[in-house]
């Protein structure tokens, strides 16, 4: 098996899946523009943080059961 989809299988298990999808092509920009070790690591978990942010905040909305038209505006 291929190194990387070695490691997208770990990162997988690891429940880090936005890191999984995206640490490929951020590799490249890494290796193209000389990133550190600690700016490539970095810059992946700053995905996989914003990307849970993203799914909580609409897993609450949803459960929430607002109307999805509804803002203060409107209300």
């Amino acid at each position: 098996m291929k190194e990387t989809e070695s490691l997208k299988l770990l990162l997988k298990e690891l429940k880090l899946k936005a890191i999984a999808e995206s640490f490929e092509g951020l590799s490249g920009k890494a290796q193209k523009d000389r990133f550190s070790y600690e700016q490539f690591l970095h810059d992946l978990c700053q995905i996989e943080i914003a990307d849970r942010r993203n799914k909580k905040i609409a897993r609450l909305l949803q459960a929430s059961k607002l109307p999805k038209d509804k803002t203060f505006a409107t209300f």
